[in-house]
């Protein structure tokens, strides 16, 4: 069996991730601060929360994605995206996974 090279390998992860947002990714619009908007692919990870604080229910209306680095190289704080025509404004600071391919981001509704 013939061994890969470092580089052989990262473009098999980036083949991988690719279809995967292909498959399983949402059509998005991604508009950052100060910049042109674009189309790209969003895979929502986690829905709202609702936490249970004492006798309180509170409710969070979060919502998790993820972006691939390769559509967005850099993600930022107040970039929104319009996803199932809602916007949702990115807030906190997006985390690259493992192999530095996939950001994670938490955005808010723009409400």
């Amino acid at each position: 069996m013939e061994k890969l090279s470092g580089t052989a390998v990262i473009k098999a992860f980036e083949k991988a991730i690719g279809q995967m947002f292909q498959g399983l990714g949402q059509s998005a619009l991604f508009r950052p601060l100060g910049s042109e908007e674009q189309e790209i692919l969003v895979i929502p990870k986690a829905p709202d929360v609702i936490l249970d604080y004492r006798d309180t229910r509170i409710h969070s209306e979060t919502l998790e994605l993820q972006i691939q680095k390769s559509q967005v190289p850099s993600p930022k704080s107040g970039d929104e995206i319009l996803l199932d025509d809602r916007c949702y404004r990115l807030q906190g600071e997006p985390s690259l996974d493992l192999h530095r391919m996939v950001f994670t981001v938490e955005a808010v509704p723009c409400d």
